[in-house]
């Protein structure tokens, strides 16, 4: 057996094809981040139309017509959520000092 013939790498290999520039991870990462943040506005709307639509919708109402029947004005309207509460860190990372209590073992 031949060694280092099998685990040898010989060149570095780029992220597509023969004739693909090579990935940019900066580049990926920030698309990653766009499609979460995309994903998150999008999954928030679709929770906002479906409270909303429990809410207004007629006994036996599917989704759709009740959509149809929503003024276009209304649907511009929704609010999306505020992101939660913010947290000051540095406040919150701040040491605080323990109260020390004595005790009397006599």
């Amino acid at each position: 057996m031949k060694k280092g013939s099998h685990n040898n790498i010989e060149e570095k290999m780029s992220g597509g094809g023969g004739n693909s520039p090579s990935l940019d991870m900066e580049q990926f990462i920030k698309m990653a981040d766009k499609e979460k943040i995309e994903f998150s506005i999008e999954n928030d709307l679709f929770e906002t139309l479906e409270k909303q639509w429990l809410e207004e919708r007629e006994p036996g109402e599917p989704f759709d017509s009740w959509l149809n029947r929503t003024p276009v004005e209304a649907l511009r309207r929704i609010e999306l959520k505020g992101g939660g509460k913010v947290i000051d860190f540095a406040e919150y990372a701040k040491m605080k000092d323990a109260d020390v209590k004595e005790i009397n073992l006599a």
